[in-house]
């Protein structure tokens, strides 16, 4: 692992949007993804974040609305 991947790892480990986010801008810098490439896998990260979220929320309001 690259010192660039080593330090995206150590800071966040525990955030996997910041991780995909990481191994897409290394593997953009290493040559393994091309620019166009890299903005789709961009635009689909992004995409399952604000999903997961949109997700999240709707259950945490479902719970909260259960318990009034």
């Amino acid at each position: 692992m690259g010192s660039i991947e080593q330090v995206a790892r150590e800071e966040h480990l525990d955030n996997p949007e910041s991780r995909a986010n990481a191994f897409a801008i290394s593997a953009l810098i290493y040559g393994d993804l091309s620019h166009s490439d890299w903005n789709v896998l961009d635009q689909h990260i992004r995409d399952r974040v604000a999903a997961r979220r949109a997700f999240l929320r709707d259950q945490f309001s479902a719970l909260g609305n259960s318990h009034s």
